[in-house]
């Protein structure tokens, strides 16, 4: 069994379309320190492209992404 995901900071921006889920993704990765995981959850299809782009921009890994019916969840990793 895969170890369960703790996250630091968890982010829902369902019901928000693009770029509102990427923009507030930014500045919560920016407020955080090296190590700490941010858990994002969207239900804009655009944020599957977006939040990985501004992940790797901020220097912060995607641990893993779940796709859910109508949501997308982001475990992101402040590197």
């Amino acid at each position: 069994m895969v170890d369960e995901i703790i996250a630091n900071y968890v982010l829902d921006v369902r019901g928000h379309s693009c770029p509102y889920p990427a923009i507030q993704t930014l500045k919560k990765l920016k407020e955080m320190k090296s190590g700490e995981v941010l858990k994002v959850i969207a239900s804009d299809k655009g944020a599957k492209n977006d939040i990985p782009t501004v992940a790797k921009k901020q220097n912060s890994e995607i641990l893993k992404l779940e796709e859910k019916e109508e949501e997308i969840v982001f475990y992101i990793k402040k590197l």
